[in-house]
């Protein structure tokens, strides 16, 4: 009875819950002297209701911000986003250029032993989880 119970509870809170999935995730590692950098990734909502991102963190930077590149004036220009919300079905890029996450005073040492988790976390409080690859500003080039 109770594992009957327990499956069903669990298939109806996952019809509920939005479902979001991070793919491809990377950040480009540190440059000497400096403690910022950017995540990647693919962002995609699997679920039958809309998901609004409101921030993001790792334990590799003290903060993060999304951020996102608008035309401004003739020139592009980096603005913060207070929340980004991804519809049902939708994929949502973030990539050098467009949408992407801003982490400051990062921690050199898991940058270089390559532990660099991603988190964001919706209006919901959800979170969602992925382990990003530190990739070399030549690799994210080719």
């Amino acid at each position: 009875m109770k594992k009957t119970l327990l499956a069903t509870i669990f298939m109806l809170s996952s019809q509920v819950f939005a479902q979001g999935v991070i793919d491809d995730a990377y950040v480009r590692d540190l440059i000497p002297g400096r403690a910022m950098s950017a995540g990647f990734f693919v962002f995609s909502n699997t679920g039958d209701t809309p998901i609004v991102l409101l921030a993001a963190t790792s334990q590799a930077a003290e903060s993060v911000e999304m951020h996102t590149h608008v035309h401004e004036g003739g020139m592009m220009k980096m603005r913060q986003m207070d929340s980004l919300t991804v519809a049902p079905g939708e994929e949502v890029l973030f990539e050098p250029g467009g949408n992407h996450l801003m982490l400051f005073d990062c921690d050199a040492a898991a940058f270089k032993a390559g532990d660099v988790e991603l988190v964001l976390t919706d209006a919901e409080g959800n979170e969602y989880r992925a382990r990003a690859e530190v990739r070399s500003p030549h690799q994210m080039h080719h």
